[in-house]
């Protein structure tokens, strides 16, 4: 009995975090095209084998044959609820990608238990080029057609609801949850056209964290509970900021914290950690 309900429980906390990569793979594509930013990107299509025959195995070979794409630029790796796997990466990365390529054909190509052609299991794709398709790779599943997975009605938040979630917060790496808007203003007559990124706007995406972390719960359905946790939230966002080399190389952003943020510590490190030219 405690067995099977640790396997329950590990399947939920997994299906929430591909469902958070599907979310973090779409805000990234999105992201491409506003800023006209140039990214590769390999889908590995898992989903399209007899998923009866899919076992956990098979996934944890299958990302590991990726990694050797782990150590190309800017390198993001995505388990979608699909199973399929995402990389995308900056720059020219031939040896690493064939190197993966052909581990996955090896893996499951020609097995008689996965019955698939190279084609149809590895696609490639170029961002912001292929942005449309992209989207429709990191497109959640409608609820309609998963029915048993329709999401119960929101818990409102309570004291003792809220320290649990504050108290997970310590160990979370909250960095995947760091998304970043541009904000861009169209070039001058003449120029050819386009855009320029002016700043950025940085935030912890909140509705990411709380589904990660707390999904059962509405952290917005008490005002005052739900301020407490903005504060704490941008403790660790000044915290990610003025550690050693983070914004290095940072242009001009804004961020969106409490007044009384800004009487903290936190606040004052983070200050200290900005570059001369902000």
């Amino acid at each position: 009995m405690i067995a099977a309900t640790r396997r329950k429980l590990g399947t939920a906390s997994e299906s929430g975090h591909h469902l958070q990569d599907a979310l973090q793979l779409a805000a990234l594509v999105r992201e491409c095209e506003v800023a006209c930013i140039a990214r590769n990107a390999v889908v590995v299509r898992l989903s399209r084998l007899k998923l009866d025959k899919l076992r956990p195995h098979h996934l944890r070979l299958a990302r590991a044959a990726m990694e050797p794409l782990a150590h190309a630029d800017r390198a993001r790796f995505f388990t979608l609820p699909s199973r399929d796997l995402v990389v995308i990466w900056r720059g020219p990365a031939e040896v690493a990608r064939a190197t993966c390529q052909q581990a996955i054909v090896h893996l499951f190509v020609g097995d008689d238990g996965f019955p698939i052609t190279a084609e149809r299991l590895w696609e490639e794709y170029v961002l912001p080029t292929d942005t449309e398709a992209m989207l429709q790779i990191a497109r959640l599943p409608d609820e309609t057609d998963h029915a048993p997975l329709a999401r119960a009605p929101a818990i409102p938040l309570d004291p003792s609801s809220l320290a649990n979630f504050e108290a997970q917060l310590v160990n979370a790496d909250v960095a995947r949850f760091v998304r970043r808007y541009p904000v861009a203003a169209p070039l001058e007559a003449g120029s050819g056209g386009g855009f320029q990124l002016v700043w950025e706007k940085r935030k912890l995406s909140i509705a990411e964290l709380a589904a990660c972390l707390s999904p059962q719960h509405d952290l917005k359905s008490d005002p005052w509970l739900f301020r407490r946790l903005t504060r704490t939230l941008d403790r660790r966002m000044l915290a990610l900021l003025a550690a050693p080399g983070e914004l290095a190389d940072a242009g001009p952003f804004a961020l969106n914290i409490n007044v009384a943020s800004i009487l903290g510590p936190e606040f004052l490190k983070f200050d200290t950690a900005l570059p001369n030219n902000l």
